[in-house]
């Protein structure tokens, strides 16, 4: 069983080199050994240094591999050598996961992105939210107040009842209205409501030895867990996140001048107690927070410092 993976690199801090690099992971090992570099086979390497336009082009010969050997044989797998019986066997190639951040999983998935009106990760039917002659959608689950735009306006949404999953034949659906559309208007007005934009070359894989299409595509939880949401709310806390206008003052902006600084000392002196197990205990964020902090860091700092330091 095998999961694929990719992402996009800066290999320079002072240079433009937008890099990205695709593995497969063999989901068959230990989390333990699946994730060393001898067990991880190297799938795409895209030099840069300008981030490439269409990256199914380099997707596909890999891809291609891997569907040429799930219907090796006629389908019935790959011939390899079983050593504990000592006779030949045939190997499935299953396919579970494509993974990556929320703005590389627009590549693998063939969805418009967050910032689109049906913008979901998961294709669950919540619409958007934009600012008036603005095309930038947000997921705002409730109705600001006074709002008035027009295709947008829709009531608030209870996520807890509102938003069930895209199923598989709603998914093919729309992807058939998209490569139905007639001309490009038509071709923009489907991927408006649909949110969708392209067939995913992971749909032409075995279905019977795949996770199919969208299933396979999971939530980037990494970074809205230890990046987006402490960074929002320290930024709420901080005072740093402006305001629409001057007279929108934030009266939880509690971290500022001397309390910031003391509360920045107060992380850092906390660094002894981390276990060196933990990676990277985090640094002092009144003095480094705006100089690389590390995903580790936000997220030992926010939940693992912050239920007792806030």
């Amino acid at each position: 069983m095998v999961s694929f993976s990719v992402d996009g690199v800066q290999l320079y801090q002072n240079k433009k080199s937008d890099t990205w690099i695709g593995i497969w992971q063999i989901n068959n090992f230990s989390p333990e050994l699946r994730f060393k570099q001898r067990k991880v086979l190297p799938a795409i390497i895209i030099p840069g240094p300008n981030k490439p336009k269409i990256i199914d082009s380099f997707l596909f010969c890999s891809l291609y591999h891997v569907s040429a050997l799930q219907r090796e044989n006629d389908g019935q797998g790959l011939a390899v050598w079983d050593v504990k019986t000592e006779s030949v066997i045939n190997s499935h190639i299953l396919f579970a996961l494509a993974t990556a951040d929320a703005v590389g999983m627009t590549e693998l998935d063939g969805r418009v992105g967050h910032h689109g009106a049906q913008g979901c990760c998961l294709g669950c039917n919540m619409k958007g939210r934009h600012k008036p002659n603005s095309g930038h959608y947000f997921a705002a689950h409730l109705r600001p107040n006074n709002y008035t735009v027009e295709d947008c306006n829709h009531p608030d949404i209870d996520i807890r009842s509102d938003m069930p999953p895209l199923s598989i034949d709603a998914y093919n659906k729309n992807i058939h209205k998209i490569l139905s559309s007639p001309d490009q208007a038509s071709f923009e007005q489907n991927r408006k409501v649909t949110g969708l934009s392209k067939p995913s070359l992971f749909s032409g894989l075995v279905p019977e030895l795949t996770i199919p299409v969208p299933r396979c595509f999971p939530l980037d939880l990494m970074h809205l867990l230890s990046l987006n949401i402490p960074e929002l709310f320290i930024s709420l806390w901080h005072g740093t996140l402006k305001p629409h206008s001057i007279e929108d003052y934030w009266a939880w902006a509690k971290l500022v001048g001397d309390l910031w600084i003391k509360h920045g000392k107060l992380v850092e002196e906390a660094t002894p107690f981390f276990p060196s197990s933990f990676h990277c205990a985090p640094r002092n964020p009144a003095e480094k927070i705006s100089s690389g902090y590390k995903a580790t860091e936000w997220s030992l700092y926010f939940t693992g410092l912050g239920p007792a330091f806030f």
